[in-house]
């Protein structure tokens, strides 16, 4: 499972992955919108476009506001800060607020001398409060969700698959929280070529990203035990798994602790997102029959997101359902913080969740 980068060790690999296979298969895109598409448009309609428009305002506004401060270019800069105001309320759907707005603003600049004072600060915190964005409220809402850097590295053509590989037990909006908590999105960018400190993709580039090659699970998918999980005694995961293992190649690791694992060489990505939901669904059920066993009420959804990826990151043996069994709720896990990837993983669907664009 996903502990740390493994992206230095991936790109030697996938290339040679690369060459096994033949290259690239390119298709033509279908006329009408993939449920991929339609996702990816209304994440950056609704949230990622008006977000990255407005912060653009904002950010003149705040070194206008600097400037009008220091004495410098005062009416220029107050004029120049008028016209933002207006745009980025406009982007924001709140004309209706622009004269209250103008009004803070004309004070600020008004009141320039006393910039250092804790009134003053007040008075722009509060200003600039009002240029929130949606996706900057569910940003403040859910401080550990990874969901906004995900979608902004999310080709429409890879969330398809994650539409294929999804399940009625595993729906496409967990799946893709696993799945780029795990390294898909190292495997999107990698393929494009940006290293982490690089900025984000261009829609060319994500549009560039193939879903035909050989992608390693270990790499990319977190699919570190995948041939002990399909052949395992209990909830064998091979019963979830649309395929033949036999399809699958593979790919002796040792991991970040020095075990050997039998992780796997995936033909494709549909076939690996396959594999990766094949496994979650199997610690799911793992944890649902703990839940019953131990006396456990029936989980949330966020229980069931949150506790499968606990059994998925941490081991189907973590024992703590056992260990606290008529001492706690599965809730008090959350509610504490516990298993930060686990957190994570939570935090993010629900920021998903409540994004509406699943």
């Amino acid at each position: 499972m996903q502990t740390y980068s493994r992206r230095r060790f991936a790109a030697t690999t996938l290339a040679c992955a690369l060459v096994l296979a033949g290259g690239t298969a390119g298709a033509a895109e279908a006329a009408a919108a993939t449920r991929g598409e339609q996702v990816v448009e209304r994440a950056r309609k609704n949230y990622l476009v008006p977000d990255a428009t407005v912060k653009a305002d904002v950010d003149v506004l705040r070194n206008a506001l600097k400037e009008v401060k220091a004495g410098k270019s005062v009416t220029f800069n107050a004029n120049a800060g008028r016209t933002r105001i207006r745009h980025a309320l406009g982007v924001l759907g709140r004309t209706a607020e622009e004269q209250a707005v103008l009004a803070r603003w004309a004070g600020l600049v008004a009141d320039r001398g006393g910039g250092g004072t804790a009134a003053y600060l007040a008075r722009e915190r509060q200003f600039f409060a009002a240029f929130t964005t949606p996706l900057g409220r569910l940003t403040q809402k859910y401080p550990k969700s990874q969901a906004k850097y995900w979608l902004k590295n999310t080709p429409p053509q890879v969330l398809d698959v994650v539409f294929t590989a999804a399940t009625a037990g595993l729906p496409p909006d967990q799946l893709y929280t696993y799945a780029y908590l795990e390294g898909l999105v190292d495997y999107v960018r990698d393929r494009i070529g940006l290293g982490r400190q690089a900025g984000d993709p261009t829609d060319a580039q994500l549009r560039s990203v193939p879903t035909t090659s050989p992608i390693f699970g270990y790499d990319y998918l977190g699919t570190d035990r995948f041939f002990l999980d399909m052949s395992a005694a209990r909830v064998p995961g091979r019963s979830f798994l649309p395929y033949d293992p036999k399809r699958v190649v593979l790919d002796t690791r040792r991991n970040e602790k020095g075990t050997l694992v039998e992780s796997a060489l995936f033909p494709d990505l549909t076939t690996g997102l396959q594999g990766e939901a094949a496994m979650l669904l199997r610690r799911r059920a793992l944890f649902l029959a703990d839940v019953k066993t131990y006396g456990y009420a029936a989980p949330t959804r966020d229980e069931l997101v949150y506790w499968t990826y606990v059994y998925y990151n941490v081991g189907e043996f973590n024992g703590q359902l056992k260990k606290y069994a008529g001492r706690r709720a599965l809730g008090d896990w959350i509610a504490k913080g516990e298993y930060p990837n686990s957190i994570k993983a939570l935090e993010s669907w629900r920021m998903l969740r409540d994004m509406k664009i699943f």
